[in-house]
């Protein structure tokens, strides 16, 4: 700008920290004019089990989600589920976005099925909600119960490393199998594993909204 290369509405602009709208005004560098900027995206993932949520692949090897996803913009996930686990996963190039899904503050529900590999009785079941004491401190659940002999629907509103699996292993049982159906409102649906599709403005704005129930499945 104090080399007047810029440009707005033809007019150059020398003045550090004037304002412009890139939607109404045309901003020129060196008389080219730059592209629109491009809305963001929010895209929701079918995450296949053995899929890592990283770019970086030096630490734990293997596929991750970015190899099935499009390539048209640099993603990142919005949260993460281990290499292990599937399920519902949002990726999204809207940084605010997704500080406010992940952030404690705004508490936002996730649902998953967790398939452990002996019974619960409904005292050990209680303990998620209660507290649980892991290594880096308390752990709870906002919701846990059974759906089957070997199969629990728990709902958490944070995200530690793990968390779920610890949890479970604090109370004598190994998850067989973690699939996350829920993030907010919004639900998996028929997604395939592997499949993705783009939310709309109006799924968007209601993940912005108030945590749901726990769905009854």
């Amino acid at each position: 700008m104090a080399a007047g290369r810029v440009a707005v509405n033809g007019v150059t602009v020398t003045v550090p920290g004037s304002h412009a709208e890139p939607a109404r005004d045309k901003i020129t560098l060196d008389g080219v004019l730059l592209p629109p900027l491009q809305s963001s995206r929010v895209l929701m993932l079918h995450k296949p089990p053995g899929f890592l949520c990283t770019r970086r692949k030096s630490r734990e090897k293997g596929h991750t989600i970015f190899d099935i996803l499009p390539s048209d913009r640099r993603y990142f996930s919005i949260g993460r589920l281990d290499k292990d686990s599937s399920g519902l996963l949002l990726v999204t190039d809207d940084g605010e976005l997704a500080f406010r899904l992940t952030h404690p503050r705004h508490g936002t529900r996730k649902t998953y099925l967790v398939d452990t590999d002996v019974s619960l009785s409904a005292s050990r079941v209680r303990r998620l909600t209660k507290g649980i004491e892991l290594e880096d401190g308390i752990a709870r659940a906002l919701e846990a119960r059974a759906v089957s002999q070997h199969r629990l629907c728990i709902v958490l509103a944070e995200g530690r490393k793990r968390q779920i699996r610890r949890m479970t292993a604090a109370l004598g049982a190994r998850v067989t199998r973690l699939h996350r159906i829920q993030v907010g409102n919004l639900e998996l649906g028929e997604l395939i594993p592997g499949e993705w599709r783009e939310l709309s403005p109006q799924e968007i704005e209601r993940l912005t909204m108030s945590p749901s129930r726990v769905p009854a499945k």
